[in-house]
């Protein structure tokens, strides 16, 4: 098989994949939603209480059935942690991460997320709470196809040491993420009944 077409099945694989982890996700209980975040708030705050030297942490303002982590921003806000919330700007191209805390104005952008203002502080997060489309029990992670954050973890662990935690629901496991050369590893995944560890 030539390379092109070997990417070519690679990416049908991980699309086949996504799509069936995110049909396991939308059907997650409103019940089991409220339980995870909760439990987020408590696990995500002690990883980055863990982690020594940790002053910014960024995440991300849910959409769709993504794992809500708006309980641990506030959570992580009150212990004094800088937070923030990521930029898109390009596929493929390293997020920017901007300064928000709880409370303050979201933009609606083109793509239907909700970002911090382009003019906030722009901010080097060194614990990265990230959602994800997929897993696997070797830290891989299947995002939405754009790269973003596969970009954005490698131009930060090229500057200094970081911290990847990807949130998930249990169904979101599947046995093996295909990889390329490009995609980031995750440190640790929280789901809603454990947390897995593959420093």
């Amino acid at each position: 098989m030539s390379p092109h077409a070997s990417y070519l099945s690679q990416q049908a694989a991980k699309a086949a994949l996504r799509r069936q982890a995110l049909e396991c996700r939308a059907k997650v209980t409103p019940d089991i939603q409220s339980q995870f975040a909760a439990h987020l708030a408590k696990e995500g705050l002690r990883l980055a209480r863990a982690r020594l030297g940790v002053k910014c942490v960024s995440l991300y303002h849910p959409i769709r059935q993504e794992a809500d982590c708006l309980h641990l921003l506030h959570a992580l806000h009150e212990a004094g942690f800088n937070t923030a919330l990521p930029l898109v700007e390009a596929d493929k191209l390293p997020l920017r991460f901007l300064q928000w805390r709880p409370g303050e104005a979201l933009i609606r952008s083109k793509m239907g997320l909700n970002e911090p203002d382009p003019a906030q502080n722009e901010v080097k997060p060194d614990v990265f709470f990230i959602p994800l489309a997929a897993f696997d029990r070797k830290g891989n992670r299947l995002g939405y196809g754009r790269g973003y954050f596969d970009a954005s973890l490698a131009q930060a662990r090229a500057e200094r040491k970081v911290l990847a935690v990807g949130l998930a629901y249990k169904c979101q496991e599947i046995p093996a993420v295909p990889i390329s050369d490009h995609d980031q590893r995750l440190d640790f995944v929280i789901t809603e009944s454990e947390t897995l560890d593959f420093g």
